[in-house]
């Protein structure tokens, strides 16, 4: 896309994501709360409103995990109103999973609920911007890292991140878990479900410091990471948040 509608903000890939998990969690239980999970099927009114009936659970779920407070207030607004918009999101999702793409079209068919969706980025940004250089660049780092392996297997786009968070400063750790709510307590565990050799280990390790050495500017949008690295600035991340992967 050429002019992103978020262009002078960042554009949270999680935070957009709970858009579409509204819209493809199974609802039936606490359980499958926690374990969101796609389904293909057509987002029918008497599901949206189970949807609904089960967002504050939700919410008090995941206020305390990952979501920045932002956005669980942004997922908060969301109402019977809203059933078009958020059937036609989960439509274009299941077309074009790209994130931006997303954005710009709701902007441009809902406007409504995208200017709700604006000031959750807006406050996230000022966030996000208050963090220090650190603190942003390895953000940027796993942005992009997700970018390059969002096509992969699961179990390396899993395990890469957890690889490349066990190099991160403890002090750096601790800011980013104070915009993301026990991220790193959340990727540990997610490590802790596959058992790994330190041979597996290295390689993991070997793949993601050959994603992210970048040698080649004009491929995989390395120019437009090396240029986020380097600035740390949020805005600098949008060409490489690519699609929604579940």
């Amino acid at each position: 896309m050429t002019q992103p509608i978020m262009i002078h903000r960042f554009l949270p890939l999680l935070l957009v994501a709970g858009v579409a998990i509204l819209a493809t969690a199974k609802p039936i239980s606490r359980n499958d709360l926690e374990s969101a999970y796609p389904v293909k099927e057509d987002l029918t009114r008497e599901r949206f409103a189970e949807l609904l009936r089960l967002l504050p659970t939700f919410t008090d779920i995941f206020k305390h995990v990952i979501f920045p407070k932002e956005f669980i207030a942004f997922l908060r607004t969301i109402s019977n109103d809203d059933y078009e918009a958020i059937k036609y999101a989960f439509e274009i999702v299941q077309e074009d999973p790209d994130i931006v793409n997303l954005v710009k079209r709701m902007e441009e068919k809902f406007p409504e609920i995208h200017e709700r969706f604006m000031v959750a980025v807006k406050n996230f940004s000022k966030r996000w911007d208050a963090l220090s250089l650190d603190a942003r660049r390895s953000l940027v780092t796993a942005v992009f890292l997700r970018y390059r392996l969002q096509n992969a297997m699961e179990f390396l786009r899993i395990m890469a991140p957890h690889e490349y968070y066990r190099s991160i400063p403890q002090d750096v750790v601790a800011e980013i878990d104070e915009l993301f709510p026990k991220l790193s307590t959340t990727v540990k565990m997610l490590h802790e479900e596959f058992d790994v050799s330190s041979d597996e280990q290295a390689k993991i390790k070997e793949v993601v410091d050959l994603l992210l050495a970048c040698e080649d500017l004009t491929a995989n949008k390395c120019g437009a990471y090396k240029k986020a690295l380097e600035s740390g600035n949020s805005q600098d991340v949008i060409p490489f948040l690519g699609n929604f992967t579940f």
